[in-house]
């Protein structure tokens, strides 16, 4: 014979059955959609991110490689072979208000090449009319009439344009144009299509490095247009020059377009001029983009001078790497053009005279507000230490590329991970990401920028976080549902601020059961024929009932076949006096039948039909938790006291009370609760017996003088009946047949049994107990 399992043993195997089997996960479908979503997201950023590459809007890229820049400026090296001459307030007043004649700058011009200036650029545009020249001079003088005398020896004296040429010419200089208006931005660049050939690529300065064959036959360049036109010698004698400066979309300048076409010929921004100057190099050279080429165009892709490639972008704009102190050396105009004055300083230098940011234009950069000929300057010097940012076209894609990796891999490996440890994995790949950068920024002047990735690996934490937040508050909306009318209002609360893991885990516990079971007489039945919808409808609406009863109660219910309903109490969170609160539950159950009842017989007109309920109430150690999946999902308990309470619940239609409890809730309640013991069982299989008892009323009940009678001659009987004294047991019976309370099943049980041991001389049964099965 195999060995009997003891509860434990039996209570273990049964926990692992359910643990495995029953108890249901949040896997869903739910958790997936935010995820999908941010999928969805992710991409449009990827691509966002590839579209915006290129451009220059002033935005957060900008700004973080700003704040790049002053945490770790670019290092000077050595003297700077640049000088300005600076036209400045205190010039302005000794030599004469503004503008000068241009003769006074070729005084200037001439003043620097004698001090041995490698070379002498004028900043100011010469695009528009000199003021002061002799020809505009004698242009007004004959529109106004005033004499045709005067007028002609106006017009002999030299031209002011011309005296600035020969001075250039002499010096190795160039001269500026700026079609611009001021705060000209970079939105308003237009590409323009210049034809290679020869006399667009001057042989002078400028040669191309692979000019392709075919189709390919011109080059796109920024189109700047001198606005008035430039003197046919000064043209002739100097280089012409682009001091254009575009700013950003947030007002700031970091970028120089180096290359212009200007009427059809490509010419040098200033700085660039300035750059070629210093290094002595008679040209520069022009790389195109054969990745970016049309059909009939290339873009340029970097500028090579000397032994420095600058990479440029489509408007052939090189970002400079700014240094710590972006303020080259500078002396005032009047002490150049004072003869008196020793100028030695600019031997070996490019001058480039210009104005200050108090008498001229102030441009702002990261770096504080710079007049052109000092930006240009430090545009020239970075130049000429490739200190130039480099962002070529296939940047774009990595970074498109992390953004998708990045997003996808946080939303995929961190589904199983807390929001708190996800987010911090993000922010710890932020922080990567942005070392990353800022030391490729300082070891190789790339620019990668890392915000899309941060923010997608952001984007993806959130999702994870939001997937698991949505999935958990949908997935707990279905729990709440599913246990509306099966956990108190208190542990539906506990389950929204707290979330359902604990009942979902499910518990090992000490509970008490409550087994109802709601019947019907037979006769009352055939009172239905016919209808049998009537029957299930009104046991339903009683279940229902019960159910509530229970739950307002603080008790956790489930519904079994039929009419069976349990409550538990003490599950799925603890409850100080869950005994107590079952008994007083029970209590309540009865008084709820009355109700019931009552509503039945007044939509009958038969005043004869009855619900009854009996109930069992056991406690003891149970297996706790949802059984089920989804809609059929439903709390229960696994446990030896789970199959007592059932057997309490039968013996209810057999020894007349309502209400029947195990010998375990008597000794903890008998105090508070009126109770009558019914019988001693002996379980089958089990060693021991136990008494059971009648759960029959309140407190007040139990300190009625009634029921204090009714109960001491009752013990008084069942000692005498246990002890085989059947005269002093029917004596005591006879006694309490005239007492109220009486009128029920188990003193006809009693009294049936008195009297098959006198007559047919049958055995009281062994310490009074009945053998049951449960």
């Amino acid at each position: 014979m195999a060995p009997r399992l003891d509860l434990h043993t039996r209570l273990n195997g049964e926990f692992e059955r359910v643990r495995k089997f029953s108890f249901p996960h949040r896997v869903g479908w739910t958790a997936v959609i935010p995820q999908l979503i941010m999928g969805l997201v992710v991409s449009v950023l990827a691509l966002t991110t590839l579209g915006d590459a290129q451009t220059r809007a002033g935005g957060p890229r900008e700004k973080l490689f700003d704040f790049y820049q002053r945490l770790i400026p670019q290092d000077s090296h050595g003297l700077s072979p640049f000088h300005i001459v600076e036209i400045d307030h205190e010039s302005i007043q000794r030599i004469g208000p503004w503008p000068w004649p241009r003769s006074v700058i070729a005084e200037l011009v001439d003043n620097a090449a004698a001090a041995g200036a490698t070379g002498v650029i004028y900043v100011e545009p010469v695009d528009t009319p000199d003021p002061l020249s002799t020809t505009t001079i004698t242009n007004f003088w004959l529109e106004g009439a005033r004499g045709q005398k005067l007028a002609d020896e106006f017009a002999a004296l030299p031209s002011t344009d011309e005296t600035l040429a020969k001075a250039l010419n002499a010096a190795n200089g160039a001269f500026a144009i700026d079609p611009a208006p001021p705060a000209f931005q970079l939105g308003q660049l237009s590409l323009g299509q210049l034809s290679l050939d020869k006399a667009a690529l001057p042989a002078d300065n400028i040669t191309m490095l692979d000019t392709p064959n075919g189709a390919t036959q011109y080059i796109s360049l920024p189109i700047s247009k001198p606005r008035f036109g430039v003197n046919e010698a000064m043209n002739t004698a100097a280089q012409l020059s682009v001091t254009t400066l575009p700013l950003d979309g947030d007002g700031v300048f970091r970028a120089a377009p180096l290359l212009w076409s200007v009427d059809g010929t490509a010419k040098p921004s200033i700085a660039l001029q300035a750059a070629r100057l210093a290094n002595k190099e008679s040209h520069f050279t022009v790389l195109h983009n054969s990745a970016a080429m049309t059909d009939n165009d290339q873009i340029v892709r970097a500028i090579k001078l000397g032994a420095k490639t600058l990479p440029v972008d489509q408007f052939t704009r090189a970002a400079v790497l700014w240094p710590q102190r972006p303020m080259p050396t500078a002396t005032a105009a009047w002490r150049l053009h004072t003869a008196a004055t020793s100028n030695t300083h600019l031997a070996g230098k490019v001058v480039l005279i210009g104005r200050d940011t108090k008498t001229g234009a102030a441009i702002p950069t990261p770096n504080g507000a710079l007049s052109p000929a000092a930006l240009h300057t430090t545009i020239a010097e970075q130049i000429l230490q490739g200190a130039v940012q480099n962002r070529p076209i296939w940047m774009g894609y990595i970074e498109a590329l992390s953004v998708i990796a990045l997003g996808m891999i946080v939303i995929i490996f961190t589904r199983s991970i807390s929001f708190w440890y996800t987010l911090g994995l993000a922010a710890l790949g932020a922080i990567v990401l942005f070392l990353f950068s800022g030391g490729l920024l300082y070891v190789s002047n790339y620019v990668f920028d890392p915000l899309p990735g941060a923010l997608a690996l952001g984007l993806g934490a959130l999702s994870a976080a939001g997937g698991g937040s949505f999935g958990a508050a949908f997935s707990d909306e279905q729990l709440r549902n599913n246990f509306k009318l099966t956990l108190p209002e208190q542990t539906l609360k506990k389950i929204r601020e707290d979330g359902p893991k604990s009942i979902l885990d499910g518990s090992r516990r000490e509970i008490t059961i409550l087994a109802c079971e709601l019947t019907l007489l037979d006769e009352d039945l055939q009172c239905f024929a016919g209808k049998p919808g009537a029957v299930t409808s009104m046991v339903a609406s009683a279940c229902q009932s019960v159910r509530q009863a229970i739950v307002e109660m603080g008790g956790a219910t489930d519904q079994s076949d039929g009419g069976k309903v349990f409550g538990y109490f003490n599950a799925p969170f603890e409850t100080a006096d869950h005994v107590k609160a079952a008994c007083l539950s029970a209590l309540r159950l009865i008084e709820l039948m009355d109700k019931i009842n009552a509503q039945i017989d007044s939509g009958r007109s038969e005043h004869d039909i009855r619900l009854h309920l009996a109930i069992g109430i056991s406690s003891g150690e149970c297996l706790v938790g949802p059984m089920g999946h989804g809609r059929t999902n439903r709390y229960s308990a696994i446990g030896e006291p789970m199959r007592m309470a059932s057997f309490l619940s039968r013996q209810a239609a057999y020894y007349g009370p309502a209400i029947i409890v195990n010998d375990e809730i008597f000794r903890s309640m008998r105090h508070n609760f009126a109770f009558l013991e019914l019988d001693r069982v002996q379980p089958r299989g089990r060693a021991r017996s136990s008494a059971i008892h009648a759960l029959v009323g309140s407190p007040f009940l139990k300190s009625g003088k009634s029921f204090r009678a009714l109960d001491e001659a009752h013990r008084d009987m069942l000692a005498a009946y246990r002890a085989g004294e059947l005269e002093k047991a029917e004596q005591t019976l006879a006694q309490i047949r005239d007492l109220p309370g009486s009128n029920i099943a188990l003193f006809d049980i009693y009294e049936q049994r008195i009297k098959d041991a006198q007559e047919n001389g049958l055995p009281v049964p062994e310490n009074g107990a009945t053998p049951v099965t449960i």
